[in-house]
């Protein structure tokens, strides 16, 4: 409750012999070095400052201050987690029923660890990714306006959906943005592999040709390549992420880019291995979502 003392309103605990009494704030802080300040006038017992993590109850850090008379006092913990709900507050110390804490003036002061913020968002995006695709090769994982992003360099690495097994009916989504590109190709460009089976030598594929300016849905076998949609004169005026979702189903294959509906191919699928496919050039992606696995 609220106490007079020295004409100023101020928070106060008290009645220590009938249990744990405390009074404290709920914050949300990022990851860093905090320091909680207050001023505190305690009993004989003195008064414990502590920090703790609401969802689980760990206690931070904690001290146990005597303070006759109003004194500034302090106490440091650290936030590992990236982001993390965390109670400051006072509580009673022994059974004395004089006991009391009064206390004002609550400040916290943080340092906030910007690379070990982005090292851990790294680490949880990894880790969500991974149960999502299977990386192979080299890649890069960078944080960028506060989102992290996958980088992918052409013919050093692939993003492969897991082993599909008979399950041929699927979702495959990313947002894509080309940041670099071989100026003598004149098919750089990303896409989507899919129905990979026969060892790699048959698949279907959706591929944005960006020097050609087509998007082509092609089904390729040993005996050769057959078209299932072309669209010319296709080519994003920004180079921002585009996102590209293309959907498997049992008699079609739906195409879309941006939320928009390019076209839906009659199509029987065909089960086999899927990836995310760059050619000569060097893209970021985003937002992998697969479904219907």
């Amino acid at each position: 409750h609220a106490v007079i003392y020295a004409d100023k309103e101020k928070g106060c605990i008290e009645c220590f012999d009938q249990g744990e009494v405390a009074a404290a704030q709920g914050l949300y802080l990022l990851c860093g070095t905090h320091t909680a300040e207050m001023e505190l006038l305690t009993g004989r017992e003195g008064a414990c400052v502590y920090a703790s993590r609401t969802t689980t109850g760990e206690v931070l850090a904690a001290e146990t201050f005597v303070c006759p008379r109003p004194t500034t006092v302090s106490l440091t913990f650290a936030v590992t987690e990236v982001e993390d709900d965390i109670l400051i507050g006072v509580k009673s110390v022994g059974r004395d029923p004089a006991g009391y804490a009064v206390f004002d003036n609550c400040v916290l002061h943080s340092v906030v660890d910007e690379a070990g913020i982005i090292a851990a968002r790294r680490e949880r995006y990894l880790a969500e990714l991974s149960r999502k695709v299977v990386i192979n090769g080299e890649m890069t994982v960078f944080s960028e306006n506060g989102k992290m992003l996958l980088g992918i360099r052409a013919d050093k690495a692939t993003v492969c959906l897991p082993a599909l097994g008979e399950k041929c009916e699927f979702s495959f989504e990313a947002a894509v943005r080309a940041d670099s590109y071989d100026p003598a190709s004149d098919g750089y460009g990303f896409g989507y592999r899919f129905a990979i089976r026969d060892g790699g030598r048959s698949y279907r594929e959706l591929r944005f040709n960006a020097a050609r300016r087509t998007l082509i849905l092609s089904d390729v076998t040993p005996e050769g390549v057959t078209e299932l949609y072309h669209r010319d004169h296709f080519f994003f005026t920004s180079n921002d992420f585009h996102i590209f979702r293309i959907m498997v189903m049992a008699e079609d294959i739906a195409i879309w880019i941006d939320g928009s509906q390019y076209g839906i191919v009659s199509c029987k699928a065909a089960c086999g291995e899927a990836a995310l496919m760059v050619t000569d050039a060097r893209v970021s992606v985003s937002g992998i979502a697969v479904s219907g696995q």
